[in-house]
């Protein structure tokens, strides 16, 4: 079956099951609405304390790094190949 004929096959079996004039945005909108408003403060505190935690750590491989590869590559008398 070539492409165009798939293509307008599962066209016509999407129309059947699935109205021209359906909206689903209101109801997606105010499941979006409740979810959002009810975030609970437990979660709120312990993705706070997560991110925080992760601020302070990233930044530690990355100086010790830096450090490791400005000795490794720019010490005197070596040459880069």
């Amino acid at each position: 079956m070539n492409h165009k004929r798939m293509k307008d096959a599962l066209e016509i079996i999407a129309q059947r099951h699935v109205p021209e004039n359906n909206n689903l945005w209101p109801e997606i909108s105010t499941r979006l609405q409740k979810e959002t408003m009810f975030v609970k403060p437990k979660m709120k505190l312990t993705w706070s304390l997560v991110l925080v935690i992760l601020a302070g750590i990233c930044p530690v491989p990355v100086f010790y790094g830096s450090r490791f590869a400005k000795r490794r590559c720019f010490r005197p008398g070596h040459r880069s190949e």
